[in-house]
C-alpha cells in the first residue's frame, strides 16, 4: 500500500549534529490506518455501485480530498457520485476508529517519548482530513498539527516546506 509502513518514513532536519524537529507522515507510519482506509474505500464504492479495484485505490493514498474527486470522475466517469464515495469513505472510516480505536505502529510510543524527553519537536504531515487529523493527533498521539489546512497534498514538496 503507502510506502512500507514503518517508522522510517519522517524527515529530520538538523543543525549542525543535532536533530532540530522530526516531520512524521501520519497514515502507513505512525498510525496502521492504510488497511482501514483500504477498506472503507471499497466499501464505499460497492455501496454506490463501483468497484474499487487495489490498483486504483493504491493510488489513492497521499492525495488530498481535491485530487482524489477528480481521480474518481475520471476512473468511472463520474462527476457528483465522486463526492459521495468519499463522504461515505469518510463516514465509514471514521465509525471504525470510534468502534475500534486506532492502531499505531509498533514502537511509535517510544520514539516520541523519545523526542518529547530530548525536547525535540515533532510535526504530523497528513493529506487526511483535518478535523480527522487534528483529532487523531490529539487523541491518539499527544501532538498538535500545523495551523492550517493543507491545500496540496502531503507528498507535494511544498506541503513539507510549508509545514516546517
Amino acid at each position: 500500500m503507502g510506502g512500507g509502513g514503518n517508522l522510517c518514513r519522517f524527515v529530520c532536519f538538523m543543525g549542525g549534529n543535532m536533530v532540530k524537529a522530526v516531520l512524521f507522515d501520519m497514515d502507513g507510519t505512525m498510525l496502521d490506518t492504510e488497511p482501514i482506509s483500504a477498506e472503507c474505500w471499497k466499501k464505499a464504492g460497492k455501496e454506490l455501485g463501483y468497484i474499487i479495484e487495489d490498483r486504483f485505490m493504491n493510488t489513492l493514498f497521499g492525495k488530498n480530498i481535491a485530487s482524489i474527486e477528480k481521480m474518481l470522475q475520471e476512473e468511472f466517469g463520474i462527476q457528483e457520485e465522486a463526492v459521495q464515495i468519499i463522504d461515505k469513505r469518510l463516514m465509514h472510516y471514521k465509525n471504525y476508529l470510534a468502534e475500534n480505536g486506532v492502531p499505531k505502529k509498533k514502537g511509535l510510543m517510544e520514539v516520541l517519548e523519545y523526542l518529547k524527553h530530548n525536547n525535540i519537536p515533532a510535526v504530523v504531515c497528513t493529506s487526511t482530513e483535518k478535523a480527522t487529523a487534528e483529532k487523531l493527533a490529539r487523541e491518539v498521539l499527544d501532538v498538535t498539527m500545523p495551523g492550517t489546512a493543507p491545500v496540496i497534498g502531503k507528498k507535494h514538496p511544498v506541503f513539507v516546506l510549508l509545514t516546517a
